[in-house]
Parts: C-alpha cells; sequence; structure tokens
C-alpha cells in the first residue's frame, strides 16, 4: 500500500466527523498536489506547516474552521514537545508516518512502530543482514 493509499484509507475509515493528521516529514521535496487531490473528495484539506506559522496554523484548526479535517503537513522534523505550539491539537490528533523503514514494516505487517527505533538505532547492518534474508533483500536502512 503505497502513501497516498494508507492517508486515503486513514481518513476514510475514521468514524469521527472531524479528523486530524499530523505529518511531519523530512522528505522536504514531497508533492503534494496528488496527495490533495486524493483527500479533497473526502472532504478533507490538506495544510502545510512551516516553521513560521504554527499560531496561524492553530488559529486555523481550531477558529476558522473547527469541524474541517485536515492532513497537516510539515517539510521539517518534529519539534520537541517543550517547543512544539501544537502539542495540545496532537495530543488529540493522530501521526502519519511514512518513511521508508515505516512503509517498509507496514508491508510485512510489523505492526509495533517502536521497532522502528531500534532498527535505525542499532549498530549499521546488525539487523539488516537477518532482515533481508527474511523480507528479500528491500531493507531501506534508515
Amino acid at each position: 500500500m503505497g502513501i497516498i493509499d494508507k492517508l486515503v484509507e486513514s481518513f476514510r475509515t475514521s468514524e469521527s466527523e472531524r479528523k486530524l493528521v499530523f505529518w511531519y516529514d523530512a522528505k522536504t521535496e514531497r508533492d503534494l498536489e496528488p496527495i490533495s487531490d486524493a483527500l479533497r473528495p473526502l472532504g478533507v484539506e490538506v495544510w502545510e506547516l512551516k516553521e513560521g506559522n504554527q499560531f496561524t496554523t492553530k488559529y486555523q484548526l481550531e477558529v476558522v474552521a473547527p469541524r474541517q479535517s485536515y492532513l497537516v503537513y510539515a517539510r521539517f522534523p518534529e519539534p520537541d514537545r517543550r517547543k512544539n505550539w501544537l502539542m495540545d491539537i496532537q495530543l488529540y490528533s493522530e501521526k502519519f508516518e511514512a518513511d521508508d523503514i515505516v512503509m517498509l514494516m507496514d508491508r510485512y505487517h510489523v505492526g509495533h512502530l517502536g521497532l522502528r527505533g531500534f532498527l535505525c538505532e542499532s549498530q549499521p547492518g546488525q539487523y539488516a543482514d537477518v532482515i533481508i534474508e527474511l523480507y528479500g533483500g528491500d531493507f531501506p536502512g534508515c
């Protein structure tokens, strides 16, 4: 399942009237237009979070459109909790992750995201050989 399919499925299966999903993405060159096109029919807007628009984002999500579903997309890593002005909103929202490790884990139905950090922080190649042997040579590394 690709990234767009995972996002569409996430919003489509939501039982709540409104859904907020935060996605901090290190892949900064990602094109958001196909994602927006796929989510728009579901009534979901894509909002791009930028380094300097946290208060604008908070105002948009809580005052301007409090019933609108959003994918809040950031082209930078998630900030430290103490410096994250949107943490209060994130606590009642969902988090989306789609780096290579997470997508591989999803493909092979490894559901515990805690393993991602374990795999990435291990000595390079320490577990990659086992995973490559088990899953066919497509371990992407971190």
